[in-house]
């Protein structure tokens, strides 16, 4: 789904950096208080413009954080444009593309279409870029953190080894 689709705030250009060329893929979970179980296009959008609206103001980031959404239908929004990069791990964005499942991961297990369809995600990432299973990670372990959830930590450890 473009970034037309969920009526995207258009960047602040100013507060973007070039991504230069990929080398990691990093997954992400939202990890809201409250599970999120919306499969309506309508409520993830509008799910997508409230993660913008906060990255932009608590970090003062150009844009919403993440290059690429998964919906729990398994529908993949697009996020950022790849040109730039992310705002999603401080102090490890420059080419890392990020990859957000839209739910919170400690309460909640990704739906099997989500799985699937992040899988494709990240199998199309990693031979676009030339990204090996061994730069695919998970937020926490780059940063201080419990994302993306223990529920889709271990089914991103399980494709790495697949893709490995």
């Amino acid at each position: 789904m473009a970034r037309s689709s969920w009526s995207a705030t258009p960047p602040l250009a100013a507060r973007l950096k070039p991504m230069g060329g990929v080398h990691r893929l990093t997954v992400h979970h939202d990890g809201n208080p409250k599970p999120n179980n919306d499969r309506d296009p309508n409520a993830v959008a509008a799910t997508l413009r409230l993660i913008q609206s906060e990255h932009r103001k608590r970090m003062e980031a150009g844009d919403i954080g993440y290059h690429y959404a998964v919906d729990r239908s398994g529908q993949v929004w697009q996020g950022r444009d790849e040109r730039y990069q992310g705002a999603h791990v401080a102090d490890a964005n420059p080419g890392n593309l990020g990859v957000l499942c839209l739910g919170n991961c400690d309460l909640q297990d990704p739906t099997p279409r989500q799985l699937e369809s992040l899988e494709r995600l990240l199998r199309h990432l990693m031979a676009r870029h030339r990204v090996p299973a061994s730069r695919l990670h998970i937020h926490r372990e780059l940063a201080n953190t419990r994302c993306p959830g223990d529920r889709l930590a271990g089914p991103v450890a399980q494709l790495r080894r697949r893709l490995g």
